[in-house]
């Protein structure tokens, strides 16, 4: 019995070498069809998906790569243009910049990173339109820079679960995982020119406060003229300021455009102290060709902003507990 035991080793190791000696992905040599490589003395074929990625497979699979050893297109956020993060604090107004990363695909491509902050709660299901970036990739990989600011982040009432998502020519990815962003504030908040002190952060206005409560267009009967709002350095102040231009296509007798204008806050409406908001009046100068405006309703940063369960989400919870409890109770009472 043992002799035959035996005897069936030595004929399945003989099968076992013929087999990997004859592996038609696994010829010796330098032959261009090698497709595979030995490892341990077993055959790996580099066209097959067998969780096995060989540490040599470059040199010995030819042009052929391991499917196991290919790069998987993959999205997310990062400090470091290489290491993926989940969460982020923010100290504003400075600001903080973050990565958006699509890694793992090819090169030339344009890449759009739509951002998004998710909501799915009863009462709010919509997903916030944060901002749109585009990149365009090298080596295998396209970089977005966002820096988060006031702006942005007033565009939503949470900060919870931000996401990604990267679309080009054959991508469409979203980030592995959502961000989360808590902020806290140093010094005055930015949320009008003249709370910049700086020529260059006046000029940058990284908060984005100039366009707030600028009409665009104005209109006059029949011609149209587009407005953009500014923050200008006078020389030792921030100012807001407009630019108006007519469009191209305006009939014939349309006025000239009011071009540049200069303005001056004429009347603050709200603290932020106590309020949730406040009103801006501007006035030029020159109030025939640059007229006074008023920016509607601005909203105050908060001192700390958290994520997840905001004011409103407080309200809607306890609105839909006692809508519960009342079906409840009306339930019993009919028993």
């Amino acid at each position: 019995m043992k002799r035959l035991v035996i005897f069936f080793v030595l004929i399945l190791g003989l099968v076992s070498f013929a087999s990997a000696a004859v592996h038609p992905y696994c010829n010796p040599g330098n032959d261009p069809n090698i497709h595979g490589v030995y490892i341990n003395g077993e055959c790996y074929d580099c066209g097959e998906d067998d969780l096995v990625c060989p540490e040599n497979y470059g040199a010995d699979c030819g042009t052929v790569a391991d499917v196991d050893c290919a790069v998987e297109p993959e999205a997310f956020w990062s400090l470091d243009n290489t290491t993926s993060i989940n969460t982020l604090a923010v100290t504003l107004p400075s600001g903080r910049n973050v990565y958006l990363i699509a890694d793992g695909i090819g090169n030339g491509i344009t890449v759009t990173f739509h951002i998004w902050e998710e909501d799915d709660s009863l009462t709010d299901f919509m997903d916030d339109d944060i901002r749109v970036l585009t990149a365009v990739s090298s080596n295998g990989k396209a970089v977005a820079i966002w820096r988060i600011n006031n702006t942005d982040l007033n565009k939503t009432t949470d900060y919870g679960d931000f996401y990604f998502e990267a679309t080009g020519t054959g991508i469409d990815l979203r980030s592995l995982s959502d961000l989360n962003i808590t902020t806290s504030f140093t010094g005055a908040a930015i949320t009008q020119c003249s709370n910049y002190t700086t020529n260059t952060s006046c000029i940058a206005d990284d908060e984005d406060v100039g366009s707030i409560g600028v009409a665009t267009p104005r209109v006059d009967g029949t011609c149209y003229y587009d407005r953009v709002g500014y923050c200008t350095w006078n020389g030792s102040s921030c100012l807001q300021a407009t630019n108006e231009t007519a469009r191209a296509g305006n009939p014939a007798g349309c006025g000239a455009a009011s071009g540049s204008c200069i303005y001056n806050i004429t009347q603050q409406t709200g603290d932020c102290a106590v309020e949730d908001f406040f009103i801006i009046n501007y006035a030029s100068s020159d109030a025939v060709r640059c007229p006074a405006y008023t920016t509607g309703a601005i909203p105050c940063p908060s001192q700390v902003r958290l994520p997840f369960f905001s004011l409103f989400n407080i309200i809607a919870s306890i609105s839909i507990i006692a809508i519960i409890y009342s079906f409840l109770l009306m339930k019993k009472e009919s028993l």
